[in-house]
């Protein structure tokens, strides 16, 4: 019996193993990288294979459209970066079928002092025409009213060098690529996020024709389910994924600089939050409304048959019968909100007013239940009256590891990054580090003065209860400069300190703002956290045109138009005489920290990297071996007799030779080798990816070419080798003591010699 169901089990194993799997092709949106790693993982840990897909993973040329490349048929499904709302705007029948980027990823990045969209004007800015025209970026542009030609178009080149070299002054890029190559060059940058201006976009979205979708809807379901088990498994082991990319499918970057991506890409699905791979339909529609609103997109445009399955989605209305109960049986809602924070919000004359007050507004149309303010005189008070449960919520607030002690937070509906406002003649502050020796002001109970506290505990913060009264000691002189958000120093900045004061620099970090609930009722959260979400994409963006964007009115007084243009020109002149005169002291500033980091790291006599500087490359070559098993050698070199020619010739013959013998170095070394004076007359050099082999035969002819030199006190002068490679069980004291000993070794076979390391 025990045979009979052995053999049965073999026979049936071979029978479901036989059975074919499905071709299918999927079209990549780029290159084969960590932006694509849930796909990779899928076919490669089996996940497609069980679900009976033999799937074909196409990298996508610079030239290749991917949408027409699955509209015309070249692939049976494609992943693309591209808003498809546009796309479906066109009535191209294509399906979304599943999301991964809940956020976008794509953004400007610009020269260190260019902060807004607005900075733009005038300037070289590399994009690509779809970009210009159907992206979030197009979106940012339009809400700035700035046109194709407020700024030059240089064609993508795809490649983050051209900034690096200055040829440009902006460029689009992805938020988990060009950031690495650029950070690595050491060049100093700003990212324009849309995110950070209230445009909400998705990216990473996987799609098919509607003909496929509909005719193919269990296939398309099985390619849905395992990417998401293959975005799941990359996600949880990315170092493993990324060493897969990088030995099998492409090196095209390394290790490190996957992983960079890895974590970017990470920050971009939010997997704690969203579920891989789900499509948040309010989401879509809101940046579908959004493009209508700014005529990006024609107004009779809809999204019929854009979402996968269509026909089955719920009509189910917003709320529960039990969460409408509950809402029904509250006798009201009170709200706290901060009195003095314009443009988000004020208490006017008793009335709540601003960008947060204009949401209320649309949250109180969806429920029967009154939302009653409480009137505070600041924003402390506020916060204590919340904490005391006088506020059942807070208007706009961004979470802290104090405040969730007290409240429960809704996702934020606006963002706007931390700025510093300081006098008009300050120079520019590229990093909020760089000002901690300074007095700085913020508004008192911010979320930012304990965040910036605990991050930076020397920072020398003084809080004041409104924007207005830190500003004014700003332009008294008695503060440095004052820290809040972009939005409420550009308001403050445009209607009270515009000859005074300006935005003297932009941070990382953001206000991401939304609604605090008092946290002994999960029920009210789940409310607002509905209601927020329901909010229509046309109506989030009329309130931030109101408040933020700029208004023109139709007639003209021509007499006030004169005095307003007269008035534009002066304050023209000044903002261009301030602009050169800083850009000067910038320049400057850059050209001697350029210098004196070059001074740090280079030997004053023979001009090539000195003992400190091959310390940390050593280290670091150390690390990247240690992680990911990249080899490298080192060969220590040292001249034969020099004793002897600072003795019979001078010091002066002695520094002209070492001088020779580093040029003889650094022009028959590959440009991926790395030259450094270790001490005296011995130099040292760091053959990246090299075995001990190959970094024997770069010895020989560097030996050779020593040899053969002419110098100037015509003498002949050698020099003795010694190479080593890195190895399990020994630490950088111990290589470099193995090319120590192997370059001893030549010195007392004879020198003149290259002797190996045999481990």
């Amino acid at each position: 019996m025990k045979i009979a169901v052995f053999v049965f089990l073999i026979l049936f194993g071979s029978i479901t193993s036989s059975a074919p799997l499905e071709k299918v092709t999927l079209q990549l949106g780029w290159k084969y990288q960590f932006e694509f790693a849930g796909f990779i993982a899928a076919k490669e840990k089996g996940f497609y294979k069980e679900a009976g897909l033999d799937v074909d993973l196409k990298e996508r040329r610079a030239d290749m459209d991917v949408v027409d490349a699955v509209l015309n048929g070249h692939a049976d499904y494609g992943v693309t970066d591209a808003d498809l709302a546009f796309v479906k705007a066109q009535n191209k029948p294509i399906v979304l079928l599943a999301n991964y980027f809940k956020r976008s990823a794509l953004v400007f990045i610009s020269k260190q002092t260019l902060l807004t969209p607005h900075d733009l004007a005038g300037k070289k800015v590399m994009i690509t025409e779809e970009q210009l025209h159907s992206s979030s970026l197009a979106l940012l542009l339009k809400t700035f009213h700035m046109k194709t030609d407020d700024f030059q178009i240089i064609p993508h080149s795809f490649s983050a060098n051209d900034f690096i070299r200055g040829d440009i002054d902006a460029m689009s890029a992805f938020i988990s690529n060009e950031p690495y190559q650029i950070t690595q060059s050491k060049t100093p940058y700003n990212i324009i996020d849309p995110s950070a201006y209230g445009i909400h976009t998705y990216n990473g979205n996987l799609f098919t024709t509607y003909s496929t979708a509909e005719h193919q809807k269990q296939r398309a379901q099985k390619l849905i389910t395992a990417s998401n088990r293959g975005w799941a498994y990359a996600l949880d082991h990315t170092e493993e994924i990324a060493e897969l990319i990088y030995k099998k499918y492409s090196q095209e970057k390394p290790m490190d600089g996957l992983l960079y991506e890895a974590a970017a890409i990470k920050k971009l699905i939010l997997p704690d939050i969203a579920e891989i791979g789900s499509v948040n339909r309010e989401l879509v529609q809101h940046n579908f409304d959004a493009l209508k609103a700014a005529e990006l997109i024609a107004p009779s445009a809809d999204l019929n048959s854009f979402f996968f399955d269509a026909a089955t989605v719920s009509k189910e209305p917003l709320f529960s019968k039990q969460e409408l109960a509950y809402i029904q049986a509250l006798e009201k809602i009170s709200l706290c909100v901060h009195p003095q924070w314009m443009p988000y919000e004020r208490i006017e004359h008793g009335r709540h007013i601003g960008i947060s007050a204009d949401y209320f507004n649309l949250l109180q149309k969806m429920i029967p239940t009154p939302i009653r303010l409480v009137r505070t005189s600041s924003w402390t008070q506020s916060l204590e009256f919340a904490r005391q449960r006088k506020c059942d919520i807070l208007s706009l607030v961004a979470p802290t590891p104090e405040r969730k002690k007290y409240w429960n937070f809704t996702p934020p509906y606006l963002s706007s990054p931390l700025v510093i406002a300081t006098r008009t003649d300050e120079l520019f502050v590229a990093d909020i580090e760089n000002v901690l020796d300074k007095k700085l002001g913020i508004i008192k109970g911010h979320a930012f003065s304990e965040l910036l506290r605990n991050k930076y505990p020397s920072i020398d913060l003084i809080e004041f209860d409104t924007l207005d009264e830190g500003l004014d000691k700003v332009a008294q002189g008695e503060l440095f400069g004052f820290l809040d958000s972009l939005a409420t120093i550009g308001y403050a900045l445009q209607n009270h300190y515009i000859s005074e004061l300006k935005i003297a620099g932009k941070f990382d970090d953001k206000h991401e703002l939304g609604i605090g609930i008092r946290n002994d009722d999960p029920k009210l959260l789940t409310i607002f956290e509905k209601m927020t979400n329901a909010i229509p994409a046309i109506e989030h963006q009329a309130i931030i045109n109101k408040w933020i964007a700029v208004k023109y009115e139709k007639g003209t007084d021509h007499g006030l138009l004169w005095k307003a243009l007269a008035g534009m020109v002066v304050i023209g002149l000044l903002l261009l005489y301030r602009h050169l005169v800083q850009a000067k002291y910038l320049k400057e500033i850059a050209k001697q920290n350029e210098l004196l980091l070059k001074l740090s790291i280079t030997d004053k006599l023979t001009q090539v990297y000195n003992r400190a500087k091959l310390d940390d490359i050593l280290q670091e070559q150390f690390d990247l071996y240690q992680r990911y098993r990249r080899p490298f050698s080192i060969i220590m070199m040292d001249i034969d007799h020099f004793k002897s020619i600072n003795d019979n010739c001078g010091h002066l013959t002695g520094d002209a030779v070492l001088i020779d013998i580093a040029d003889i170095l650094k022009n028959h070394i590959r440009h991926t080798d790395i030259v450094g004076r270790w001490g005296g007359e011995e130099f040292m050099i760091i053959c990246l990816h090299n075995t001990v082999e190959r970094a024997a035969i770069l010895a020989e002819k560097l030996r050779a070419q020593i040899k053969a030199h002419h110098f100037k006190h015509e003498q002949q002068i050698t020099a003795s080798f010694g190479v080593a490679q890195i190895s399990d069980g020994i630490n950088i004291e111990q290589l470099v003591k193995q090319a120590d000993d192997a370059l001893y070794k030549a010195k007392n076979a004879g020198r003149n010699k290259v002797i190996t390391d045999k481990g």
